[in-house]
């Protein structure tokens, strides 16, 4: 985590010199706060990981930064399904598994889908990262599903 905390702190701050914009204590400890997410956030969840911790900062602050940090690269930004954007840590390529009932999104890694020289096969296109999303039912949602049927089959 340090590392990497180190590293997307770098590459905020030469983004922010080069568009002129300050490096402030606020922008700082939402970076770090950002990066501590394992998965998918949304604005507001951020904010209120920030306010628990006692570093209170406007949601006006938050929603700022945080489109710095995709513009800069070190966040992505995803809708699923028409829902709130939510952000992640740029990292690998992978796929979105998305549960249509109770919404839970699951990463998965699958190199046989995206292979690394998938990128190169688009000509006339500067690929920055790629991404899937697949949307159905996770598998605690359709045993669920199948358990409420054989009931009201049974009434």
């Amino acid at each position: 985590m340090e590392e990497r905390l180190t590293k997307a702190k770098e590459q905020f701050e030469a983004f922010l010199k080069e568009r002129g914009m300050r490096r402030t204590a606020e922008r700082s400890e939402i970076l770090r706060k950002a990066l501590e997410f394992d998965g998918h956030f949304d604005i507001e969840r951020l904010k209120q990981a920030m306010d628990d911790e006692g570093f209170h900062v406007s949601l006006a602050t938050v929603y700022n930064t945080v489109d710095l940090m995709y513009e800069s690269g070190i966040l992505r930004k995803h809708s699923f399904d028409g829902q709130q954007a939510r952000f992640e840590v740029a990292a690998n390529n992978h796929l979105h598994l998305v549960c249509l009932q109770c919404g839970k999104i699951r990463e998965v890694s699958d190199r046989a889908l995206f292979p690394a020289e998938a990128p190169k096969r688009l000509p006339g296109f500067h690929v920055s990262y790629y991404t899937a999303t697949f949307y159905g039912l996770c598998n605690a949602c359709a045993r669920k599903n199948r358990q409420e049927q054989k009931k009201r089959a049974k009434n």
